[in-house]
């Protein structure tokens, strides 16, 4: 699960719901005094962020809730063709350095964390300049400070390409201990992103066709067949960190029901996008045609918090006795 604020009233529910893993995303980009480009005002609002993730984290041991620290807009943002300008521009590779200096300063060593997640959706489209590390160096670079004090929570690695199941396919394993492999799964986006914005105007049900060829749990297990070779091949632990289908996408829960199935059947942990966060992914907002906003069912949940919650209910809790470590990451958590 991914909220993007903290509530109390948020994590009752979330307990409620078993839910023991949560992607905490550090992300600016509903927030008033946030720039990716100004530096200044950027350290002022990880600051805050940090000091919010100090409450998000006492409040998750508590609840027996693991949380992964999720730096979802690094600094500098993206350029025209879409690279993460981290690996570009100097002044911004530095200050992501310096970002993930100052959160392993502030939260390293809470018996609720669960993960780093080094960079949200990487994307390199050009060549680092010279002198600059690439989206995979830059990573491991992190990676490497972060096991100067932190040998056992889990590092997550994402690949260039926005996490994109078919980019496992070029990837090469980290030798560093406790390395977790993350990708997202919003594939076909002509599926789960049907009616958000062009070009994806056309209604896709699930199961159904698409692209003239059956659309139907083989064929996810398709689009991740990438992910799933990597994982046999190295022994490598897989994530989920993200995966949605919008609310009024015909089929929706029967997609969410068919990933979480696969997921659970290779061992993969996962967390669903997103909690109480956009309506068109929030799973307590009616399956409903199209609308860009949506209110909660109050009397029964919706077909895919169902789904959803029928996935939570195998969850033990997280251990926040200090017991945590890469060597404990499995499925189920």
């Amino acid at each position: 699960m991914s909220p993007l604020k903290y509530s109390p009233k948020d994590f009752v529910q979330l307990q409620s719901w078993k839910v023991n893993l949560v992607r905490w995303q550090l992300c600016g980009w509903y927030d008033k005094d946030f720039s990716h480009t100004d530096l200044g005002m950027y350290r002022r609002w990880l600051s805050r962020k940090l000091d919010e993730l100090e409450r998000v984290l006492d409040d998750a041991r508590r609840r027996q809730i693991g949380i992964i620290v999720d730096l979802h807009s690094p600094p500098g943002g993206a350029s025209e063709d879409g690279t993460t300008r981290i690996f570009l521009e100097s002044k911004f590779q530095e200050a992501f350095l310096e970002s993930w200096d100052s959160i392993v300063n502030r939260v390293g060593g809470s018996p609720a964390l669960a993960g780093w997640d080094l960079v949200n959706e990487p994307n390199q489209n050009q060549p680092s300049p010279t002198g600059l590390k690439d989206w995979r160096e830059l990573q491991i670079e992190v990676a490497r400070r972060i096991r100067v004090s932190d040998s056992t929570t889990p590092i997550l690695f994402e690949v260039a390409g926005n996490s994109h199941p078919e980019k496992f396919g070029l990837l090469r394993p980290v030798d560093l201990q406790g390395i977790v492999y993350e990708v997202h799964m919003y594939w076909p986006h002509a599926f789960v992103m049907q009616g958000f914005r062009p070009p994806w105007k056309d209604t896709i049900p699930y199961p159904g066709t698409w692209q003239g060829r059956p659309f139907d749990k083989d064929a996810i297990r398709s689009i991740l067949e990438p992910v799933r070779s990597f994982q046999l091949a190295t022994g490598a632990r897989i994530l989920v960190g993200e995966f949605s289908a919008l609310r009024w996408a015909p089929g929706a829960s029967q997609y969410l029901a068919d990933c979480i199935s696969i997921f659970e059947e290779y061992g993969w942990d996962w967390t669903y996008h997103a909690f109480r966060e956009y309506p068109g992914w929030d799973v307590e907002v009616a399956d409903e045609p199209w609308s860009p906003h949506g209110k909660p069912i109050p009397s029964k949940p919706t077909e895919r918090e169902s789904v959803l919650r029928a996935g939570l209910s195998k969850n033990r809790n997280f251990p926040v006795d200090g017991s945590w470590g890469w060597s404990k990451w499995s499925a189920g958590w």
